[in-house]
């Protein structure tokens, strides 16, 4: 696989606060990564830059190659992000008309969006919503709802954060059954969660932020000494066991 996101040296500063400290990373195109650490790690933040919501201190961002630091507009175009809260996402009046916000807002022709909307409504078992307000839906369908409108827009990346926050068991279940469907389809997928007994025997790698520091880059099986040195709450079980799929 080739590397789809470089960082180098990435370094935020708040009112003179360091949030992140020389983080530098890289991404295989098709990798499914958790990105760990404990509240106030910096995770959040890091995604905040990657998106160009948020302008680093200093550090280059590279995507397929190309340097993107100074350009927020193609971060805002490559970098797809779900938030943490998905009503904050979602500004359709219904389902369908949602997943047509943001390709609508690219520009594309209007075949282009109904073969994407379509094929988003299939992957996304959202079909026989498309006609709902999506306040009437539940935590689990609003979150498939977020994920499928950000993919809708094609990004290279597809980043999410604390994705399993606020759901029941049944909806983190079934989301887990998406982030492995999208994975096996080659979607770039990177989560961001302290949570890692939810999903993390599904990932291929992982990422370990320690007071804004990356302590650990490596396979998500090997990470495990590391994420309870983060103070990451990890059960002991095997590597294999570390999924609510069962």
């Amino acid at each position: 696989m080739d590397t789809i996101l470089e960082v180098k040296n990435l370094s935020l500063n708040i009112q003179k606060k360091q949030i992140l400290d020389s983080v530098s990373f890289s991404l295989k195109r098709g990798s499914f990564t958790a990105i760990c650490g404990k509240n106030g790690a910096g995770k959040s933040q890091l995604l905040r830059i990657l998106k160009g919501l948020r302008k680093q201190s200093d550090g280059a961002i590279f995507i397929n190659k190309e340097d993107v630091s100074k350009n927020r507009s193609k971060r805002l175009t490559q970098v797809g992000l779900v938030f943490q809260e998905s009503d904050l996402q979602i500004v359709g009046e219904t389902v369908e008309k949602d997943l047509r916000f943001g390709p609508e807002n690219l520009g594309w022709s209007e075949d282009r969006i109904n073969n994407k909307v379509d094929e988003m409504l299939n992957l996304f078992s959202l079909t026989s919503l498309k006609d709902r307000r999506p306040s009437t839906l539940s935590g689990g369908e609003k979150r498939r709802l977020a994920i499928a409108s950000v993919l809708a827009m094609e990004p290279d990346i597809l980043f999410l954060d604390e994705p399993f926050s606020a759901l029941d068991y049944p909806s983190v279940i079934s989301l887990i059954d998406t982030l492995i469907m999208l994975h096996e389809k080659g979607v770039t997928l990177a989560v961001v969660t302290h949570e890692v007994e939810r999903f993390l025997a599904h990932t291929t790698n992982t990422l370990i932020l320690k007071n804004g520091r990356l302590i650990y880059d490596g396979a998500s099986e090997s990470a495990l000494a590391e994420l309870k040195k983060a103070e990451v709450y990890v059960p002991n079980l095997p590597f294999k066991d570390l999924s609510w799929k069962m």
